[in-house]
């Protein structure tokens, strides 16, 4: 699996978090794995043009770390991730948007 650059921000609130907000056709949403918590970036105009259904194209995809195949296992992130129990927890996202400034670039394994 390949990895990208996405341009992401730290939320405050929670700062092993980390989201994004993509543009019309520009950027990344977050995906999570929901057996083990592995962030993957998919590539919004991938998605449009590739497969919009997930589900059908991670058919025969499989979790990089836990090797769980990631149809109808993967959420959206950071709406829900992997707590530090092993739980699934929800966060809600601020009507918000940070300053470009506040910005940064992670690395993430990529869907498409």
């Amino acid at each position: 699996m390949k990895t990208c650059k996405v341009k992401c921000w730290k939320i405050q609130a929670a700062p092993d978090l980390f989201i994004t907000y993509p543009e019309c056709d520009k950027g990344h949403d977050l995906i999570v794995c929901a057996i083990c918590g592995e962030i993957y970036a998919v590539d919004v105009v991938k998605q449009l043009y590739f497969e919009p259904n997930l589900d059908i194209y991670m058919k025969n995809e499989k979790c990089i770390k836990c090797s769980n195949i990631l149809a109808c296992n993967w959420l959206r992130y950071p709406d829900f991730y992997l707590g530090d129990d092993g739980k699934i927890k929800r966060f809600r996202r601020s009507a918000y948007m940070p300053n470009d400034s506040e910005s940064c670039i992670k690395e993430f394994s990529s869907i498409y």
